[in-house]
């Protein structure tokens, strides 16, 4: 089966990430206690801030909440995370992607 994976160009509008990089989230209470089922094994129980937000780094975040990311799971609220602006910089112009389908 071949797929076609289209090629980005890059430019302005696009910006990097790092994932190790600080997000905030609002969880569920379904997420709340997955955070803390995965912390309690270290002795450690996150806890939001005054705002509500929990601060994960982006691959942690990836980690714990990635298998539960589809229609029907309820582990964020209204589906937001914020990303502080200092911490998207602008893509150096690559191409990404292929131009023609890949066997697979």
């Amino acid at each position: 089966m071949q797929y076609n994976i289209p090629v980005f160009e890059t430019g302005e509008n696009m910006k990097e990430f790092d994932l190790n990089s600080i997000i905030r989230v609002k969880l569920t209470e379904e997420g709340i206690n997955l955070v803390n089922e995965r912390y309690s094994q270290m002795g450690v129980y996150l806890q939001p801030d005054e705002e509500g937000y929990f601060l994960l780094a982006m691959w942690q975040f990836m980690n714990i909440f990635g298998k539960y990311m589809q229609s029907g799971q309820n582990v964020l609220q209204d589906c937001v995370i914020l990303i502080n602006e200092s911490d998207l910089t602008t893509h150096k112009g690559k191409k990404l992607g292929m131009k023609k389908g890949k066997q697979i």
